[in-house]
């Protein structure tokens, strides 16, 4: 079974948003955006990330409301959510920090991407991305 959405915003605007102070807040942040993704508490992992991510709200809104009506869809055909697991936390230079995690279900995974951006006064969101792209994961590792 393949079955792939995938939903991808990169920053792309100059709006303010506030900085999370430290690379520990930033994999404190990336976990609980996940684990209320897990827990299916949609709209409160979306009001996390919305705070940290400088890109107008109403993109935000918009990826919120494709990942509710996609997870209805993945939930039905992956079966029950078994467990998160953190995979990757990767640093490209001291500016960039992927955190990749996966949500294990009974009969596949959804792999999450957490992009963050060191800019001066702190660390922002920089990107989102959930699939279910397993071959994805082995090239990660």
């Amino acid at each position: 079974m393949k079955f792939i959405i995938t939903v991808v915003f990169v920053l792309s605007s100059t709006l303010m948003s506030a900085t999370l102070p430290s690379a520990t807040a930033v994999k404190d942040h990336a976990d609980n955006v996940v684990r209320n993704l897990k827990d299916r508490r949609i709209e409160k992992a979306f009001a996390l990330v919305k705070e940290h991510w400088p890109l107008d709200s109403i993109e935000i809104d918009e990826l919120e409301r494709t990942t509710i009506t996609n997870f209805a869809v993945v939930d039905e055909r992956l079966g029950k959510i078994i467990d998160m697991e953190l995979i990757t936390d990767v640093s490209v230079g001291s500016s960039l920090r992927r955190l990749t995690y996966i949500i294990r279900h009974e009969r596949h995974i959804i792999r999450v991407r957490l992009t963050y951006l060191r800019n001066s006064s702190g660390w922002v969101v920089n990107g989102v991305k959930w699939d279910d792209d397993v071959d994805g994961l082995f090239k990660e590792q």
